[in-house]
């Protein structure tokens, strides 16, 4: 079980279908351009006041990292960086 510190928080990407005006789908290059992703909580810190865990958000991905834990890429931010909970 991971158990983040302070502000940390421990987030798990979200498969998402994003659909343009003219009705295509982005997928792969195009999708990991935009600077805001879905993902999942996994877990956060004792300081974090606004996100709990299961919450399902959008984050801003140039302000985490990303670290394999146990075979699952594991995304790491912090409360400053989530534009809003869904």
């Amino acid at each position: 079980m991971i158990k983040p510190i302070n502000k940390w928080i421990a987030l798990e990407s979200e498969n998402e279908v994003i659909k343009t005006d003219a009705g295509l789908l982005m997928t792969g290059e195009g999708k990991e351009e935009l600077l805001y992703q879905k993902a999942k909580v996994l877990a956060v810190g004792n300081l974090v006041e606004a996100i709990k865990e299961g919450d399902l958000l959008y984050y801003h991905k140039a302000g985490c990292f990303t670290m394999l834990i146990d075979g699952k890429n594991i995304i790491w931010t912090t409360e400053r960086d989530i534009l809003c909970v869904l």
